[in-house]
């Protein structure tokens, strides 16, 4: 019995390196450090092992790692709480954001007496919004009508200062168009429609402004 367990462990000795190694070189192919031909260590990585699996627990509907990354409706992707808890902020379970929305309005209110002692026009604020606020519909939750967010009690807050722009609702109108996404639907960030979108609404709204300052 002895020598059939020593045996098994050297043969999973053996086996794991190459489960390792053949998909980098299949992905990748074979790297090595110098002349000498030594193997790199990009060889040994598990990222596509990694991949490879998170790739079929996707295929089922399971995220590898939710704090990271949550899975919505029709492949949709959101970041996870890991980030800020961003996602419990975005579906209405941050409890100490209204708490910090008055902190925010104190910092903004004592730098714009800064930027005035200075002759400047500021700060100009652009509240950028997260793609849990826009494709909220798209959340792994049953979730009739967008929920009220840790974005929600800032600019009530906020609501008074015209140099506060919130994005979210212009956003939220080009979604209902239909024209196109304004952010990508398995990345975080929004794509160069979304992008050019935010440019041409600050531009509008802020006039001759040449500076200013994103609060996400």
């Amino acid at each position: 019995m002895k020598v059939k367990k020593t045996l098994a462990f050297f043969i999973c000795l053996l086996i794991f390196p190459l489960l390792v190694v053949i998909p980098n070189i299949l992905q990748n192919g074979i790297s090595f450090t110098d002349e000498t031909g030594g193997f790199s260590a990009s060889n040994f990585k598990i990222d596509a092992i990694e991949s490879l699996i998170a790739r079929m627990l996707l295929d089922q509907g399971v995220s590898a790692k939710p704090s990271k990354v949550q899975l919505g409706s029709n492949g949709w992707l959101f970041l996870g709480d890991k980030y800020r808890r961003v996602y419990s902020r975005s579906i209405g379970k941050d409890k100490r954001s209204r708490d910090l929305s008055f902190e925010v309005k104190k910092s903004i209110a004592e730098w714009a007496v800064l930027y005035e002692s200075m002759g400047i026009k500021g700060p100009f604020i652009m509240i950028a919004p997260n793609k849990h606020s826009v494709y909220w519909e798209h959340l792994d939750e049953e979730l009739d009508l967008a929920p009220l967010t840790s974005t929600d009690n800032l600019m009530a807050v906020l609501a008074d200062n015209p140099k506060v722009v919130d994005l979210r609702n212009h956003f939220r109108t080009l979604k209902k168009s239909g024209s196109y996404q304004t952010y990508y639907k398995t990345d975080t960030h929004w794509n160069s429609f979304g992008a050019g979108e935010a440019y041409k609404y600050i531009s509008e709204q802020w006039g001759g402004a040449t500076a200013f300052r994103t609060l996400d």
